[in-house]
């Protein structure tokens, strides 16, 4: 089969200086390579799935997802953050996502390395693809930024373009944020394509390149999404969260209404009669915790640490300062901030 590619410039691309949140309609980015299917332009396009509507996607044509990344959103920061933070300036991140705003914006204030007594956290807007965001990072206008991890890795393993964005990220701090207190946006890091529904050799050939578990993940997120809202202006996540033994959809955060929600499905009903308590609160005084005062060295680049007692008894951790840490829990996260 020939191929051939035809790449277009949507209107979300050209129009760099609208705020996302001020622009009506949810496919501000796909509108343009639409029509080009429906005017047989093209027979068959890509898209990321995010920022499709819910609409277009339930509507007549034929979609398939191929593949899909990592879900998570990454925190970006310039070299000098930690010194910002400890002479108490305001942290400008540059992001026109409000789910951002909602959730990492809170994240980030506690899970930063705790160097003042209060981190104090600004945003602006910021527009345009990684390549201009990470530049716009480097020139000074921001202190950091948050991007979908999804497009950054497929960047880095790309050809043309993973030399430069090495050298944009060479003297950055990043910091990947949980799924769980920073909820992604449906459908992200998905690729899906889509055919005309009357385009039956477009539509055989997407058959055939279909991953079905990833559509399947994408469709039920999709379809929980409608319940809260829509369009680039939502404040909540969705995402589909495995582990060995099943998968969950997680979605959480503020529908169009305001109202906060957290959803986990499937999650078996609970009926609670009699008093509900806590099992830390009633362990804790069931140990008596001793910490040696020998010096522990750890040669390892990385750290996976297990619980957060384990640094609650040393003085210094000037041995995990400059290594990646892995954290079991978001609480071990957070206690690792408080001690900077």
């Amino acid at each position: 089969m020939k191929v051939e590619v035809i790449a277009r410039t949507s209107k979300g691309d050209a129009l760099q200086n609208i705020p996302l949140h001020t622009v009506e309609g949810s496919d501000f980015f796909t509108q343009d390579i639409y029509d080009a299917l429906a005017i047989g332009e093209a027979d068959i396009a890509v898209h990321s799935l995010k920022d499709m509507s819910s609409e277009h996607f339930f509507g007549a044509n034929k979609f398939v997802v191929v593949e899909r990344d990592d879900t998570r959103d990454v925190a970006i920061f310039n070299r000098d953050i930690e010194e910002k933070i400890k002479r108490g300036e305001t942290i400008l991140i540059g992001t026109c996502s409000p789910r951002r705003e909602e959730m990492a914006i809170v994240f980030l204030k506690k899970a930063l390395p705790q160097l003042y007594n209060e981190i104090r956290i600004e945003t602006k807007d910021i527009r345009g693809n990684v390549e201009t965001r990470l530049r716009k990072l480097n020139g000074g206008e921001y202190d950091a930024t948050i991007l979908a991890t999804a497009g950054l890795n497929r960047l880095l393993r790309s050809k043309e373009d993973a030399d430069l964005i090495k050298e944009l990220l060479a003297d950055k701090k990043l910091m990947l944020l949980p799924l769980i207190e920073c909820v992604p946006a449906p459908c992200q890091g998905a690729i899906v394509a889509e055919a005309h529904h009357l385009n039956t050799k477009a539509v055989e050939v997407l058959q055939k390149i279909n991953d079905e578990e990833l559509f399947a993940d994408c469709f039920v997120e999709k379809k929980e999404a409608i319940k809260y809202g829509a369009g680039c202006i939502q404040k909540f996540g969705v995402a589909t969260l495995r582990t060995k033994n099943d998968k969950y959809l997680y979605a959480a955060g503020k529908d169009s209404e305001g109202t906060e929600f957290v959803k986990w499905d499937p999650l078996p009903g609970i009926k609670i009669e009699g008093t509900l308590f806590s099992s830390t609160d009633l362990m804790k005084g069931f140990f008596d915790y001793e910490w040696s005062d020998k010096e522990v060295k750890i040669a390892n680049p990385v750290v996976f640490i297990a619980n957060y007692k384990v640094i609650q008894g040393q003085s210094e951790l000037k041995n995990l300062s400059k290594k990646t840490i892995i954290a079991s829990g978001t609480k071990t996260w957070l206690e690792l901030s408080k001690r900077g």
